[in-house]
């Protein structure tokens, strides 16, 4: 337990610190910048080095299980759109229609898990940051 409020607050920063090294990390990415300690703290306009480094770690052994995540729902998106076509092929023109608003809902059902897993991805992320 803290025993002051400095201390408090030291944890509260490197807490900010930690979860603001790995969103730095990813903005570095989509810009096609490798993140480093130097350039996450850049990016962050300062921030100890230590911190960084320790959240970079833990953000390149999650990046593999984030692109597995992103791979299985592309998988997944074209799975749906080939089955939609699938059946949509095979059927008359009234049975298109009724098709085509069923497997639109089950389009957005299968959209919805999708946002569903990669809320529960995050929240074991943050959970194991927490351990």
């Amino acid at each position: 337990m803290p025993r002051s409020e400095d201390e408090r607050r030291g944890r509260v920063r490197r807490s900010d610190t930690h979860a603001s090294a790995k969103a730095a990390a990813d903005q570095l990415v989509i810009h096609g910048v490798r993140p480093s300690v130097n350039t996450v703290r850049e990016y962050l306009g300062g921030g100890d080095r230590a911190i960084i480094n320790e959240a970079l770690g833990e953000w390149w052994q999650e990046l593999g299980q984030r692109l597995s995540i992103a791979a299985a729902t592309e998988q997944l998106w074209y799975a749906i759109q080939e089955e939609i076509s699938r059946q949509l092929g095979a059927s008359s023109v009234p049975e298109k229609a009724t098709n085509t608003g069923r497997l639109h809902a089950e389009l957005a059902a299968a959209n919805q898990r999708i946002a569903q897993l990669e809320t529960a991805v995050q929240q074991l992320a943050k959970a194991k940051e927490k351990i």
